[in-house]
């Protein structure tokens, strides 16, 4: 950026061009010390600055748009559901790649190609603000930025199984399936995603999980148990062996970090993650079947499961009062538990999203305490 010639300022004295060029100077060293500052801050990759959302309203890389005939969701290829922090979209994960659903309209608005080479569960997480979504996959943890389309690779060379941001997004904390010390959960800043600490007391892990402060960390592993560590400090807080769910995310960690829900037989323990005792025991009306993934809805106190039937073909949502202990049963038959598996929750527990396994669709349902699941969308791109 060049000054003016002197004859575009007719009314300045020549005596005053020799500040203007130095200001004009100072400005341009500024902006391009300011340009490559920001240059390296994209190349280490970290994430953007707290904004808000990146939410369907506001876009994602053209990279990322979505195919004009996108995979519908169904049995066969449907592996994980996960909402985005601010409840604004649904991500699905197929076979081939991760489809942002917009959760209010049901279209998808981007879509995102990674070859996962993991078999199902793929574990999906984003950073709070939903600008970054982290994918685990046969080599490391892939690492997308949906608004410009970069991507990086965390862990790189290991199989990762489970991936989660921490509640204020300082850390991605990393499942891997090896690990030459026995430590198979992986701390990284995601200022400059090198690692920071690797935990140990546990085995594979296959799902993770934070408190609402991020200062408690539990990771359900592939084999069976469940490990409860202290952020700060790394240390072990309980080691649960024994459990009887069907894959490493038959858990759920409560939001305060002191409960822990575990699928064990044909019940859901809450468990008590400061010395392991059982506090209390869910049982269902109707025992047939398997209990699968559990979660936790803060905003009715409810143990959520999904639940086989007798010949395992059909699931059906199951859920108690946390508090009580009570099975959770609608006073309207007809908004009983949905017939879905898998499902995710929102961070606030008042909707939930599901795989309908007769339909083979994708159907969002909100919650009410007294009156049950009512249906509001179907994840499938139609009008």
């Amino acid at each position: 950026m060049n000054p003016p010639p002197p004859d575009e300022f007719p009314h300045a004295p020549h005596r005053r061009q020799g500040p203007l060029i130095a200001v004009v100077a100072v400005v341009s060293l500024a902006l391009i010390i300011g340009a490559s500052l920001f240059t390296y801050d994209r190349l280490t990759f970290g994430p953007p600055p707290w904004n808000g959302s990146c939410s369907p309203a506001n876009g994602y890389a053209k990279e990322f748009a979505p195919p004009g005939e996108p995979s519908t969701p169904d049995a066969r290829s449907t592996s994980t559901l996960v909402y985005t922090p601010d409840s604004l979209a649904l991500a699905i994960a197929t076979e081939d790649g991760v489809t942002l659903w917009d959760s209010g309209s049901g279209e998808p608005t981007a879509h995102v190609p990674v070859d996962t080479g993991l078999s199902s569960p793929v574990s999906v997480a984003f950073h709070r603000d939903g600008c970054l979504m982290a994918v685990g996959t046969r080599d490391g943890a892939a690492v997308f930025d949906l608004t410009d389309g970069e991507r990086a690779t965390v862990a790189e060379g290991v199989a990762v199984p489970a991936v989660r941001f921490a509640p204020d997004g300082s850390t991605l904390a990393v499942g891997v399936d090896s690990d030459p010390e026995d430590r198979y959960l992986h701390l990284y800043s995601t200022k400059n995603w090198e690692r920071t600490t690797a935990l140990e007391g546990s085995r594979s892990i296959g799902a993770i999980a934070f408190s609402a402060d991020g200062s408690v960390l539990s990771g359900g592993e592939v084999d069976g148990g469940v490990a409860v560590w202290e952020t700060d400090g790394g240390e072990l807080r309980t080691l649960v062996r024994t459990r009887d769910g069907d894959g490493a995310d038959a858990f759920a960690l409560f939001p305060d970090g002191e409960r822990l829900a575990v699928v064990r037989g044909d019940k859901v323990v809450v468990l008590d993650t400061g010395d392991g005792t059982i506090e209390r025991s869910l049982r269902s009306r109707n025992t047939d079947g398997t209990l699968m993934n559990v979660a936790y809805s803060p905003e009715h106190d409810l143990v959520l499961a999904s639940r086989t039937d007798g010949d395992g073909r059909a699931h059906f949502l199951v859920a108690w009062d946390a508090e009580t202990g009570e099975e959770f049963w609608p006073d309207a038959p007809s908004t009983s538990g949905p017939a879905v598996h898998p499902f995710a929750l929102t961070d606030d527990g008042s909707f939930l999203a599901g795989l309908r396994t007769e339909e083979a669709d994708v159907t969002a349902y909100e919650i009410h305490p007294d009156l049950g699941y009512f249906a509001h969308l179907v994840m499938d791109g139609r009008d």
